[in-house]
């Protein structure tokens, strides 16, 4: 049996971050609303409705301003959710890893 280098992607991006925008906005009270997502992030109502319905594909200024607005990455709104739990927790390891190194480190006296 040969190696399949290539899977189908469970969900298009489009979708994805459809999903992503509808748990953020229920995740966050103030910007629960199109209207409020709207003020604080300077999108169209118009555009941010398609995007949360996967209607239209964005931009990376859209997905850089929509990350500003709920404090996170860019990148992550193209990450499901669950993933993204995934992701945190390999980083937050690797940070860790990368701590005990450099505080194990002979070469790196701590005061």
């Amino acid at each position: 049996m040969g190696l399949t280098l290539w899977h189908p992607i469970a969900m298009p991006p489009r979708q994805v971050l459809a999903e992503n925008l509808k748990l953020l906005m229920a995740q966050h009270a103030d910007l629960g609303t199109l209207a409020k997502l709207t003020m604080r992030s300077g999108i169209s109502n118009g555009t941010l409705d398609r995007i949360r319905r996967a209607e239209v594909a964005t931009t990376v200024d859209v997905l850089e301003r929509l990350g500003a607005v709920f404090g996170i990455e860019a990148w992550e709104l193209l990450v499901p959710a669950r993933k993204r739990t995934m992701l945190h927790s390999v980083m937050e390891a690797a940070d860790r890893i990368a701590a005990y190194k450099v505080a194990s480190d002979p070469a790196n006296p701590q005061i």
